[in-house]
C-alpha cells in the first residue's frame, strides 16, 4: 500500500522524461491501473511535472488499509486526470465502494458478488475484484458496449427510477463528458455485456 506512492512517482518521472525525450502530449496518455494499479496510477498523475494525464482507469481501486490511512494525495481521485473514470467491481471489500473519479461505473451494484463469481472462484481467485478488468477488457472489442445509466444508488437504478436518466458506456469508449455515478448489469460469463430480452416482436 505504501509503495504505491513511491512507485507512482517513479511512473511519473518516467513520463515527465517521455515528454522530454520525444515530445508525447501528456494528455494523449491513458493511464490504467487495476486495484493498487489504480493508486499507482493516482499518484503518477499527481506527481507528474510536464503537465496533466488526458485519462485514468482505476479498476476496482484497492480498499484494504487505503479508507484508514490514505488521504486524497496518495490514493486516486478525480484531480488526477483530465478525466477518471472508475469501475468498481468489489467495493466495500477489496475495492472502494465509494465514488473517486469523474465518472464512477458500478457494475451489479459494484459489490461482490459479481454474477458467475460464487463460492471457489470468488475465494480462490478473488474473482469479483478482477471482474473490474475482465469488462474493461471486453469493451475494448465490444460491438455492442457497456451501456450504464446514470443513478444515486442501485436500488433506485433496479427500480427504474432512472429509466430518463443520461446513459454512457462503461469502459474503453466511455464519454469524458460523464460525470457522477452510473449502473449497470452484467452477464455471469462472457460475453459479459447484458441485453434486455425481447419478449414482443410486435410493432
Amino acid at each position: 500500500m505504501r509503495n504505491t506512492e513511491i512507485v507512482g512517482k517513479t511512473a511519473a518521472d518516467f513520463i515527465d522524461f517521455l515528454v522530454k525525450e520525444t515530445g508525447i502530449k501528456t494528455e494523449n496518455i491513458h493511464f490504467l491501473g487495476h486495484s493498487l494499479g489504480a493508486h499507482v496510477a493516482g499518484n503518477a498523475g499527481s506527481s507528474m511535472t510536464s503537465g496533466r494525464l488526458g485519462r485514468i482507469t482505476g479498476l476496482d481501486p484497492a480498499l484494504p488499509g487505503f479508507h484508514l490511512l490514505t488521504s486524497d494525495k496518495t490514493r486516486l481521485d478525480s484531480t488526477d486526470a483530465f478525466f477518471v473514470d472508475v469501475i468498481h467491481s468489489c467495493g466495500g471489500v477489496l475495492g472502494f465502494l465509494q465514488p473517486l473519479g469523474s465518472a464512477d461505473f458500478y457494475p451489479n451494484a459494484g459489490t461482490a458478488v459479481q454474477p458467475g463469481c460464487c463460492c471457489i472462484p470468488e475465494v480462490i481467485e478473488a474473482c469479483s475484484h478482477g471482474r473490474a478488468y475482465v469488462y474493461f477488457t471486453e469493451s475494448i472489442s465490444s460491438k455492442t458496449g457497456f451501456m450504464a445509466r446514470k443513478c444515486n444508488t442501485w436500488d433506485q437504478f433496479m427500480n427504474d427510477n432512472c429509466s430518463h436518466s443520461d446513459t454512457a458506456l462503461m469502459g474503453e469508449h466511455v464519454d469524458k463528458a460523464a460525470a457522477g455515478t452510473y449502473f449497470l448489469r452484467t452477464r455471469s460469463e462472457s460475453p459479459y455485456v447484458y441485453q434486455e430480452e425481447i419478449i414482443s416482436n410486435t410493432i
